[in-house]
């Protein structure tokens, strides 16, 4: 991989908007970029906003100087921010290439990061988790990527399995020396095993990114006829349900997705409650009962005729587990007094005028996302991560199974080899030990120009 040269790529989203970026970094990125403005007055001075003046449109424009190794990447970068016009960025970078840089390749930017020490694999997967975020549960489990914290959690197994093997190639090397011991197998043992320890527990505690991309889900609730499908409509700004005056016109549970300020939410509706005994109302139920348990959040809707539900008496009627997380709403609102006996702090809402949708959709956005789990909170592992950590403990398992028996000093260097392997294996997490395979693999997946 080359990190020698200039590259160059626009590093803002695709397609126009009031704002563009062209990157670049390598030793020619300073000279480079000043042949794009009319000469300055005064050398740029680093880190600081610089306004320039594009050639030969006369085009205002901003840039952003860095000198290696205070940068990103580590090298000399350049940030020219123009005006988000497609076919402007397209122009500039043609003329910078042309000039002698070299179009970046997908997570060129980042690969030096980590090449030049700013960064570990795991940061790096970081930058691209966050890019890829489709909502607030995966920003958060990339921004833990991001904060190093699998990072540091590697950095002590790998450090304390190193110990341990440096202690047990001590001992070969003087194998021939009699009565020199330098770790017994009661230790050895006992340090392998806790270093296991800790990988299970990382296994079962951290966040799994694949689970991220699942939304967050919040299901409306509610008697027949209470507007329920007139909500899902509003809330997702989409005619995704049917919406009719006859009661039971829902039956079979219908998805769609809601945006709000933290991410998106899917909304699902079901039938309405009935008492009933027909065939077809509990064939309805059943499947009710099966997609709450799908939900982070119930939404009960009652309408004017049910007013005086309580909201016990729903969550029973409809099979919900206790301990669910619920909003009691009253819909329909334009057909209730002022005085309608409304308890306070419930929310009033109309499907047909609009009243109250936005705070409920900020409503359930924030019991969803107070639901879900809080990934920042946790250290986030991926699929590489979670095949890294399940390899180094059956190289481990096999070790400590080794130094159990009565003659392991005759396998120690079958003890030592897996150790090794072990190591390999977490250091490779975090590219401390790693291959050009495996930077391929990671950085392939990243956009231009980041």
């Amino acid at each position: 991989m080359m990190i020698t040269d200039t590259i160059a790529a626009i590093s803002s989203p695709p397609g126009p908007a009031a704002r563009g970026i062209i990157r670049l970094s390598g030793p020619d990125s300073w000279p480079l970029a000043m042949r794009m403005f009319e000469p300055l007055s005064a050398p740029p001075p680093p880190r600081r906003w610089i306004p320039v003046i594009l050639k030969p449109s006369r085009i205002p424009a901003g840039a952003l100087f860095f000198r290696g190794p205070a940068s990103f990447t580590g090298q000399d970068v350049v940030e020219i921010h123009i005006p988000g016009a497609v076919p402007l960025l397209r122009r500039i970078l043609a003329a910078l290439i042309a000039a002698g840089a070299r179009s970046a390749g997908p997570g060129e930017f980042s690969s030096r990061a980590y090449i030049n020490g700013k960064c570990d694999l795991t940061e790096a997967e970081g930058i691209a988790a966050a890019i890829a975020a489709t909502n607030a549960i995966q920003l958060r489990a990339a921004q833990s990527l991001r904060d190093g914290r699998l990072h540091q959690w590697t950095l002590r197994q790998t450090g304390a399995l190193a110990d341990l093997l440096a202690l047990v190639e001590a001992g070969i090397d003087f194998s021939d020396e009699p009565g020199v011991s330098f770790i017994s197998a009661a230790d050895l043992q006992g340090g392998i095993r806790g270093i296991q320890t800790q990988i299970q527990q990382l296994e079962t505690s951290a966040v799994n990114w694949q689970s991220t991309a699942a939304l967050p889900t919040a299901l409306l609730i509610g008697p027949a006829n209470a507007g329920k499908s007139s909500l899902i409509n509003q809330l997702s700004r989409q005619d995704r349900a049917i919406v009719s005056h006859h009661a039971g016109t829902t039956r079979d549970p219908i998805a769609a997705v809601m945006h709000t300020s933290r991410g998106q939410i899917r909304l699902m509706d079901s039938a309405g409650l009935e008492d009933s005994d027909h065939d077809m109302y509990r064939a309805m139920d059943q499947l009710r009962r099966q997609v709450i348990n799908q939900a982070d959040v119930l939404v009960l809707v009652l309408d004017p005729p049910h007013i005086s539900l309580a909201a016990e008496d729903l969550l029973a009627r409809a099979g919900a587990s206790a301990g669910m997380a619920w909003l009691l709403v009253y819909n329909k609102s334009d057909l209730l007094p002022a005085t309608s006996g409304v308890p306070e702090r419930r929310m009033r809402v109309s499907a047909l005028t609009g009243e109250g949708i936005a705070e409920l959709r900020e409503m359930i956005a924030a019991q969803c996302f107070a639901a879900a789990p809080m990934a920042a909170e946790y250290i986030t592992l991926n699929q590489r991560h979670r095949a890294a950590l399940d390899a180094a403990s059956q190289h481990l398992a096999r070790a400590a199974a080794a130094i159990g028996g009565d003659h392991w000093e005759s396998a120690i260097e079958l003890v030592a080899g897996d150790m090794r392997s072990a190591l390999d294996e977490l250091g490779g997490i975090c590219g401390i030990v790693s291959n050009d395979e495996i930077l391929g693999r990671i950085f392939g997946r990243f956009c231009i120009g980041k």
